[in-house]
């Protein structure tokens, strides 16, 4: 048959079966070793399996409302790395045909067909092709999909703890947001003009304010307007120290619900830190002379915080 070659009445392909192997081993996601044998619609549907399951990857961990994508396109590269594990396995045992339905051959097309014994099962160079390349190909899959796995989920748990300090954030600000007008004004008026000593002022949230220098004063003037809501009489600063003092309404809530009290302690803990750009910070919540609870950083850089029983 022309430039065919025959084995026992059998055509073979021109195309090489080692070459498709090689196609499918580094390029089988976009389909190459299909494309190579003729296979252009399958070929084609492989590349876009595969590349589509990538961008849909992508896509859905830049967007949290978007994960449902990362999902399909991580279930996209799972079916197209199966695929592609069948291919090569299906090459190597020479079974893979091209395009008009016929064996891939795996010698030079220019040596005599009745040479030439039929090709079927394991040779050697395909035994050890399979015995080399199949646990390395499963290597890089699995290797690619822990990545892949390892990327969603810490996406997902950095759009988690994002989503949460944004809410805590927001639950902080609210009873303020219709008064910026007025915070401005409050706190063009909260810094003295004097230069030394300890330095007062009044916060609409916080009521009378004082620091030990004018830093801490204008740190805690912002504090007050960003992050305290309510129950708060008044408040003291010190460089990392930060001292509330609380009506006795706060006070029982607070030693009542310890969960919620730990949560806002932390809330206001971010919140000092914030504002004076400090790693390690101090805040005291008090009852008139009875401390309520405390927080402070640790060596370790986490937050402890203590509620009075």
């Amino acid at each position: 048959m022309d430039s065919a070659l025959m084995v026992e009445g059998a055509p073979l392909s021109s195309k090489n079966m080692t070459a498709a192997g090689i196609l499918c081993f580094f390029l089988g996601g976009l389909g190459a070793h299909r494309l190579y044998v003729g296979k252009l619609v399958t070929g084609g549907f492989q590349l876009a399996t595969w590349s589509g399951g990538m961008i849909l990857v992508i896509i859905g961990l830049s967007e949290e409302a978007l994960i449902a994508l990362a999902a399909l396109g991580f279930l996209m590269l799972i079916a197209g790395s199966i695929w592609i594990i069948v291919d090569f396995i299906t090459i190597i045992a020479g079974k893979f045909l091209d395009i008009k339905g016929m064996a891939l051959r795996s010698v030079p097309i220019t040596k005599p067909a009745p040479a030439l014994a039929r090709t079927s099962g394991f040779t050697s160079s395909r035994f050890g092709l399979f015995v080399f390349g199949a646990p390395l190909a499963m290597a890089v899959l699995v290797i690619m999909f822990a990545i892949i796995a390892g990327s969603v989920n810490e996406a997902e748990n950095t759009r988690q703890s994002k989503t949460q300090a944004e809410q805590q954030l927001s639950e902080r600000q609210a009873p303020v947001r219709s008064t910026q007008a007025t915070r401005t004004t409050s706190a063009r008026s909260s810094t003295t003009t004097r230069d030394t000593g300890v330095q007062t002022g009044h916060s609409p949230t916080c009521g009378p304010i004082s620091g030990q220098s004018r830093d801490d004063l204008n740190n805690l003037s912002e504090f007050c307007r960003l992050g305290v809501a309510g129950g708060v009489e008044s408040a003291s600063a010190a460089e990392s120290l930060l001292w509330l003092k609380v009506n006795e309404e706060m006070a029982i809530v607070m030693t009542a619900n310890r969960l919620q009290t730990e949560q806002l302690m932390r809330s206001w803990m971010r919140g000092w830190r914030a504002v004076t750009d400090r790693t390690a910070v101090t805040v005291t919540i008090e009852w008139g002379n009875v401390e309520v609870a405390k927080g402070r950083t640790t060596l370790s850089g986490g937050d402890r915080v203590t509620i009075r029983q």
